[in-house]
């Protein structure tokens, strides 16, 4: 059973102020990794999230194992998200 994608508000917002191109690859990708997500997301060491790389960004998502939900907390360039 795939998990359920839920996008935050400032997921959205973030999502809004990139370009096209980048918005389809993001959003493509988060919606593959629905079924298996442990297969492609990275643990965050200093928080209780997950990474996902997409090109030259970062996708932070939390897990919601109990109801199957994949949360898409925020999202960024690399070179500004970690700072």
């Amino acid at each position: 059973m795939p998990y359920e994608v839920v996008w935050t508000r400032r997921a959205e917002k973030s999502l809004s102020s990139l370009d096209k191109i980048a918005v389809s690859r993001i959003i493509r990708k988060v919606e593959e990794i629905r079924d298996s997500p442990h297969l492609f997301l990275d643990r965050l060491v200093s928080a209780k999230i997950w990474k996902l790389r997409v090109g030259d960004y970062r996708v932070f998502i939390d897990l919601g194992e109990a109801g199957k939900k994949l949360y898409v907390i925020d999202l960024g360039h690399r070179k500004k998200v970690y700072k």
